[in-house]
């Protein structure tokens, strides 16, 4: 009887101490509001630190925590710390902070309120931007990649803002700044290119030339065009991301070359990563819009477009924590993918949280805001009629091939024909 009572003692006091064991490593590991240090500690901190630190984050316990930031966008908040350091937390799709960047030295520079004012070249009434459609194309000004020279382009506005004016040409997506010692010029990608025009079209209420009304699947099913407006291009981003350092298995963008070609590969498809069977690409005939292609796709189609340009899918990337989610979209309404997204939440390892990190940081670009709207965009009334098949492709699903079948026809073989005879037993002789 008493070693009976002795175990029970014994039971009590383990599950006494592993719950206390469990709140401790839950009060210390949790993503809680009693966890976040002062600001002032976090300017004492390496950004690396801070970075493992805050990852996990809602944008909202920061702002509880640390009140409202001195700037704020979209996707991202920064606090001015003791005049002498600042911090920028950059968010994903769910408000999750992702990606920090601590900026020290004796002067901050103010953070303004961006006012940009915008007219049609040809004359007219000016119109003033303000807030955060003020503060996105600022940002796209700041953050483009501007090359010496003006180009040859017919710009049919003109942006004026922090005393300086630049000259915009719609069609091509081309800012010209004419400078006292020197012109240059920014070409933006079709993204921004699209984000633009329609914040101007917004405030100047006619038709873009020569595009507009733009719509996101124009743009998306827009094959890239060379000509006389010249700027960076999209392989840009492409090659600074192959010169990355990172595991890309981890973004489940596994580098190699087509091994086993199956059958709904297309014949011209360039590879950028591989997770499994699914391949990620680009084709050829759609410039630099970028497809899976999954033999085992619960979706109706095994390639599918998911992004209008390489730029776009690295920041669904980081919306979305690995290429799977984005890949999962085609065949999936929204209830389901915030499940999935859920789920994959609870599964990212922290090695593929720092890659994604490490991604964000080195690529300077932001998480897509919606990555489901988005890509149902790119693939609403895609027209898949120009990648190129395998003969593999059609034999395999039982489509006609456009190209006709590549099986020569067979001579057929004769036989000499075979004559049966059939007899009833009825007792009489056979003939």
């Amino acid at each position: 009887m008493l070693k009976k009572n002795a175990s029970a003692v014994v039971c009590v006091w383990a599950v006494i101490a592993l719950g206390v064991l469990a709140w401790l490593y839950g009060y210390h590991n949790q993503k809680s509001n009693d966890n976040l240090p002062a600001l002032s500690s976090i300017a004492e901190m390496e950004e690396a630190d801070v970075n493992e630190l805050l990852a996990g984050y809602h944008r909202t316990q920061l702002r509880t925590v640390w009140e409202e930031p001195a700037f704020t966008n979209t996707n991202s908040d920064v606090w001015e710390i003791d005049g002498k350091t600042t911090l920028e937390v950059s968010y994903n799709n769910r408000k999750k902070a992702v990606v920090c960047r601590l900026t020290k030295g004796d002067r901050i520079p103010e953070l303004q309120t961006v006012s940009v004012s915008v007219t049609e070249a040809e004359g007219g009434d000016t119109f003033d931007l303000a807030g955060e459609v003020a503060e996105t194309i600022s940002q796209i000004l700041d953050a483009g990649s501007w090359v010496p020279d003006a180009t040859n382009c017919a710009s049919d506005y003109v942006l004026t803002f922090d005393g300086r004016t630049i000259y915009y040409h719609s069609d091509c997506g081309t800012f010209n700044e004419r400078l006292e010692q020197s012109n240059q010029s920014l070409r933006l990608s079709d993204a921004d290119r699209e984000t633009v025009n329609r914040i101007i079209q917004a405030v100047i209420p006619h038709n873009l030339s020569p595009n507009a009304p733009m719509e996101i699947s124009d743009v998306c099913q827009m094959e890239h065009k060379k000509g006389s407006c010249k700027g960076e291009s999209m392989n840009t981003v492409y090659e600074k991301y192959r010169a990355l350092p990172i595991n890309k298995g981890l973004l489940c963008l596994e580098h190699g070359e087509i091994t086993t070609p199956y059958f709904c590969y297309p014949v011209d498809a360039e590879p950028i990563g591989f997770e499994g069977c699914i391949m990620y690409c680009f084709l050829p005939e759609y410039g630099e819009m970028v497809f899976a292609c999954n033999p085992e796709s619960c979706a109706d189609q095994n390639v599918y477009p998911l992004a209008a340009n390489f730029e776009d899918f690295i920041r669904l990337i980081l919306a979305c924590g690995t290429a799977n989610p984005v890949e999962q979209i085609a065949w999936m309404d929204k209830s389901k993918f915030e499940e999935h997204m859920a789920n994959e939440e609870k599964v990212l390892t922290d090695e593929q949280k720092a890659a994604v990190q490490q991604l964000q940081r080195e690529l300077d670009l932001l998480p897509m805001e919606d990555p489901f709207e988005y890509v149902k965009a790119i693939q609403k009334d895609f027209d898949g009629s120009k990648v190129q098949y395998s003969d593999d492709y059609f034999e395999v699903t039982g489509i006609e091939n456009p190209k006709g079948t590549a099986t020569p026809d067979k001579p057929l073989f004769e036989f000499e024909p075979v004559t049966i005879e059939v007899y009833k037993n009825s007792g009489a002789e056979k003939p």
